[in-house]
């Protein structure tokens, strides 16, 4: 009797079999199965069995035996990869491209015309605030000051004398109208005397002419009567002349006032004309020099010995005591930034190098540039950690927006969905496999919590497909 080798698999499910490979393993498996199966039939039907005839068809069914018992009873193949269930900060990052930038930093020039007389100063220098740096020739500029000062003062002592003849003036209308006033009341007064004298001459007559008199005492006190009356008459055109040469004294006093006044306001506008010539010159005088605004570095000089300037040539202070980032973030991003928040910088210069920051000011208003709507964000270096940082420098600024921290995560082509669960495929001792249902969480681009069903450590095994 002859002996046929046998492989069994305890556990064998076609169905399952089918379901975990590839379509391209199945037809191989079926070939392998069916061609064994034929040729047992064939030497049997001819009555003879031999291991030469079955030696071929047994490494492929051999191969193909063993590998459907491996995935069913729980094994897994040597080519599958494999991954490991990890703790730690998981969230949503954006990157920003930034520039290095000193505190600050201005650059100073001359709005106007003039030859170098002296520079103080070179690249590389370091200034202190209020330090002159630069000087003009001023020459013209101090001669002009004099003439403008000599103006000024000329100016103010017309002024003076128009000052004088104004307060003069008025003095002098002050007692013109008290004569005046004193003039027309004398006068007022002769008038009412002379009214008392007529009205006492006409008693007098009526009081003779009761008493019949003579006819001569009577002519006599009518001719008294005529008299009164032509003293009354002529105070009173006095009283009139006296009102009239009144009004033309206080016309006349007001006039001279009026003219001391306008030469006083002439006299103090020429002087307000030399003042502001005088401050011109002395500002123009102050523009020729250049003083540091603020302690630092002088960074460029474009200034020559001599050489005429021009609104082009430049010196540059740097104040590098403190430097910082700035980007240009999109509406989109910036809604997610907040000052203090922690980001993470790598300067180009040093890639390999990740520098510690924080957020220092996110721009209220917006700035516009062909359409796009941009907000300056500022971030601050925490810690250089020894690396040359200069002004000009390019960077990335990688911050987290939101997120879990402490969580258990795998890579997201390593977890399937079946019917609505999450399923991974966990391989334990021995290189067996089981199937496990998991709750996940947050999910980000290439990682995905795992809030239950898995703990750190775990192997899990990435799925064909997911390749």
């Amino acid at each position: 009797m002859t002996a046929v080798a046998k492989i069994t698999c305890p556990n064998f499910d076609s169905i399952s079999f089918a379901r975990h490979q590839r379509p391209r393993d199945i037809i191989a498996w079926i070939v392998a199965t069916e061609g064994r199966r034929r040729m047992l039939s064939v030497m049997k039907r001819r009555g003879k069995f031999s291991w030469l005839y079955l030696f071929p068809a047994i490494p492929l069914s051999l191969v193909f035996t063993l590998t459907a018992c491996g995935l069913i009873t729980g094994t897994v193949e040597l080519d599958q990869e494999t991954v490991e269930v990890k703790r730690g900060d998981l969230g949503t990052s954006i990157s920003l491209l930034g520039q290095i930038f000193p505190r600050q930093e201005v650059s100073l020039g001359y709005s106007g015309s003039g030859v170098v007389k002296e520079i103080y100063v070179s690249v590389g220098d370091r200034v202190n605030k209020g330090d002159l740096l630069v000087e003009l020739d001023d020459e013209e500029l101090v001669a002009g000051l004099d003439k403008a000062k000599a103006s000024a003062a000329s100016a103010e002592a017309a002024v003076e004398k128009a000052m004088t003849e104004y307060e003069k003036a008025l003095d002098n209308n002050h007692v013109v109208i008290q004569r005046a006033d004193l003039a027309y009341q004398m006068a007022q007064k002769d008038v009412e005397q002379a009214w008392t004298g007529v009205e006492d001459a006409s008693r007098y007559l009526r009081k003779l002419k009761e008493q019949g008199m003579s006819k001569a005492e009577i002519a006599a006190a009518i001719q008294r009567v005529h008299e009164a009356r032509a003293v009354y008459e002529d105070a009173e055109l006095r009283l009139k002349d006296t009102y009239w040469d009144t009004l033309k004294q206080k016309e006349e006093a007001a006039a001279q006032i009026e003219a001391a006044r306008a030469n006083l306001d002439d006299a103090q506008a020429q002087l307000d004309l030399a003042q502001a010539s005088v401050r011109e010159t002395e500002y123009a005088l102050a523009e020729t020099k250049l003083f540091a605004p603020f302690s630092g570095i002088v960074a460029r000089v474009d200034f020559k010995l001599s050489a005429r300037v021009n609104t082009q040539d430049l010196i540059v202070i740097t104040d590098l005591s403190e430097l910082h980032l700035e980007a240009d973030v999109d509406e989109i991003d910036v809604v997610n930034l907040k000052e203090g928040q922690k980001v993470e910088i790598k300067l180009d210069a040093y890639p390999d190098l990740p520098l510690p920051g924080k957020i220092t000011f996110v721009a209220p208003t917006p700035t516009e540039s062909e359409g796009i709507i941009t907000y300056l964000v500022r971030f601050s270096i925490e810690d250089d950690q020894g690396a040359v940082i200069k002004p000009g420098m390019s960077a990335t600024i990688d911050m987290v927006i939101e997120g879990v921290k402490d969580a258990l995560y795998l890579p997201n082509q390593a977890i399937k969905e079946v019917d609505g669960q999450k399923i991974v495929t966990v391989r334990g001792k021995g290189g067996r496999t089981e199937e496990v249902t998991i709750e996940t969480g947050y999910i980000t681009s290439e990682f995905t919590e795992i809030k239950s069903g898995l703990q750190e450590g775990d192997i899990v095994v990435i799925p064909r497909e997911s390749k």
